[in-house]
């Protein structure tokens, strides 16, 4: 090796050591801004309230059981729920009476009064009772009485979705809402801003404009990785517990539906920023990045309310956007927690997400490097 080649080698890796400074610098910045603080601290609330939500229940928004008075009157309180019989001396909200076949309820409580539904089930339960001991009424007659007389045949294309796949799925596209839109800001202005104070002319004395791109790049996508760590941890601490009267019970999800919702929405995540970093780079003032921001959560906005509508994957002529990541992050999350979506058609969606980023990075490095600065 002769001398010129050494200094080569020595050179290129002075170069490696002041990207990786580099990206430690921005990624430093980032964890450091009020927003991105803001971000950690909002969804790992979200993730504890999704996590521990019986228990969050159970708690702080559990009412008291509706104390009703009966008077001679047998009820199974167990399939009313939150019915408790109690003496005529305790403080009660309902009071219950039979008169033949009639039955007379005072409302002593605003809670009692909301309770009428509850009320109507059960006088009707006590009328089916009452009328089965008649021999004159069919078995017929008897199910029409207790609307056993239907048969029901679902033959839709979309499953029906459990109270706890609902609850998970509105949170779950909740906080990758509010991540997606504080991480899009916050690293559109963090570029507009070494742009707009000429930082990056400082910077660009030891890193070229393609090293450059790739600390943001690199950075950006680790503080996507670290708030999908703080999403996933009260989930894990969950799972440990295993305690359905403490924690949510997520039994509804494999191994494979979580492996699939964290590298989709991941790669959809990662999708903006990489574009957000080349449409931001064109801004000439920091609060220029508020409008390409804007811009760049509109597709997010389209795909959270169409998940919040009808939650699905897009279809007839609006296919296409399933395969664009933009657009794709919170419909194809719902498919994959209700299994509605097969394994193939999955490596399909994920295959195509890759696709699009490695074409974003090209065209936002090409965008970036001639806009970032006049060097």
């Amino acid at each position: 090796m002769n001398f010129s080649e050494y200094i080569m080698i020595m050179v290129k890796i002075m170069r490696n050591i002041k990207l990786l400074n580099s990206i430690y610098i921005k990624l430093k910045n980032m964890l450091n801004s009020i927003a991105i603080q803001l971000c950690l601290f909002l969804i790992l609330l979200a993730s504890c309230a999704l996590a521990f939500f019986p228990w969050i229940h159970t708690s702080f928004f559990s009412s008291n059981s509706i104390k009703i008075e009966a008077k001679d009157i047998s009820i199974d309180t167990k399939q009313f729920g939150n019915i408790k019989l109690v003496n005529k001396n305790a403080d009660v909200a309902i009071s219950f009476k039979a008169n033949e076949s009639m039955y007379n309820v005072t409302f002593y409580t605003s809670n009692g009064r909301n309770a009428k539904q509850t009320i109507d089930s059960i006088i009707y339960t006590l009328n089916v009772n009452n009328l089965k001991s008649n021999t004159n009424i069919s078995f017929k007659e008897r199910q029409m009485l207790q609307n056993r007389n239907i048969t029901y045949t679902d033959k839709t294309d979309t499953k029906m979705l459990t109270e706890n796949q609902t609850t998970f799925i509105m949170m779950i596209v909740l906080m990758f809402f509010i991540m997606t839109t504080i991480l899009i800001s916050r690293i559109g202005a963090q570029v507009a801003y070494e742009k707009g104070t000429q930082l990056t002319e400082v910077i660009l004395t030891s890193l070229t404009k393609t090293q450059l791109f790739e600390a943001d790049v690199i950075s950006s996508f680790i503080v996507v990785i670290i708030n999908v760590i703080v999403i996933l941890l009260p989930m894990i601490i969950a799972s440990i517990i295993n305690d359905n009267k403490i924690v949510s019970d997520f039994s509804f999800l494999s191994g494979g539906n979580i492996f699939w919702i964290l590298l989709h929405l991941t790669l959809c995540i990662y999708s903006l920023i990489v574009l957000c970093i080349g449409l931001c780079s064109i801004s000439k003032r920091a609060e220029d990045s508020n409008a390409y921001s804007t811009i760049m959560l509109a597709p997010v906005m389209v795909s959270y309310l169409y998940t919040l509508i009808n939650s699905r994957m897009y279809h007839g002529i609006w296919n296409f956007l399933n395969y664009i990541p933009l657009f794709s992050a919170f419909p194809i999350l719902s498919e994959i927690i209700t299994n509605s979506i097969s394994t193939q058609t999955m490596i399909v969606c994920v295959i195509s997400d890759i696709v699009f980023i490695c074409i974003e990075l090209l065209i936002s490095k090409r965008i970036y490097t001639k806009n970032i600065s006049k060097l």
